[in-house]
């Protein structure tokens, strides 16, 4: 099985993704999952509708998403960003059998 790597608060781990789509609107939600099939992160946040591979991601709790993003090439900027509170979350569309290449 593929794993994704990430490292983040102070120790690495391989995790492994979960895709939905969130119930109000359709969006679609990438979970990371631990190898013992518990959550680990949200990587993406529901905040207005998007295109169907269209994703805003949750800079805000997991610092390390575009890094593990763009080095995995799950997806790319589309250069736009949604604010939400007092954060800004950048918008990735994603290739969604790349990610899916990591699900469990």
């Amino acid at each position: 099985m593929n794993t994704l790597k990430v490292y983040a608060w102070g120790k690495e781990t391989c995790l492994n993704t979960r895709i939905d789509n969130y119930r109000n609107n359709g969006n679609l939600y990438i979970g990371l999952i631990d190898n013992d099939g518990l959550p680990y992160a949200d990587l993406t946040v529901n905040i207005e509708t998007l295109p169907d591979d269209h994703a805003a991601v949750d800079t805000n709790n997991c610092p390390w998403a575009e890094d593990l993003i763009l080095e995995n090439k799950l997806g790319e900027r589309t250069g736009y960003s949604l604010g939400s509170g007092f954060c800004r979350y950048p918008v990735y569309k994603f290739d969604l059998n790349k990610v899916r290449a990591y699900e469990r």
